[in-house]
């Protein structure tokens, strides 16, 4: 939990399962403006180096033709959190000297 910012005992013994969800949700979502900026200067770099009209010819009509994200259909990143995977994650947790 170090990378999302929450610290370990925090999310091993006072977090609800919901909220360690909702961290992890969050945490993957927080890259996807970057992701869609790169994707667009990417479409716009090719469409200024090779024309409009070569990538039309290649059906390349939009940025999301060069690459989709799953946000881009599915519109959500779902993961799913178990009992079981808390667990197994609290005893990976506490059998690592660096975790106290």
């Amino acid at each position: 939990m170090g990378e999302i910012g929450i610290p370990h005992h925090t999310a091993l013994y006072e977090m609800e399962q919901w909220h360690i969800q909702q961290a992890i949700t969050g945490y993957y979502r927080r890259g996807r403006d970057t992701m869609s900026m790169t994707r667009w200067q990417t479409y716009n770099l090719m469409a200024a180096f090779v024309g409009g009209d070569k990538l039309r010819e290649h059906n390349i009509n939009s940025p999301t033709d060069l690459l989709k994200f799953p946000w881009d259909t599915d519109g959500e990143i779902h993961c799913e959190v178990t009992e079981e995977d808390v667990a197994e994650l609290q005893e990976e947790m506490k059998q690592n000297p660096w975790i106290k």
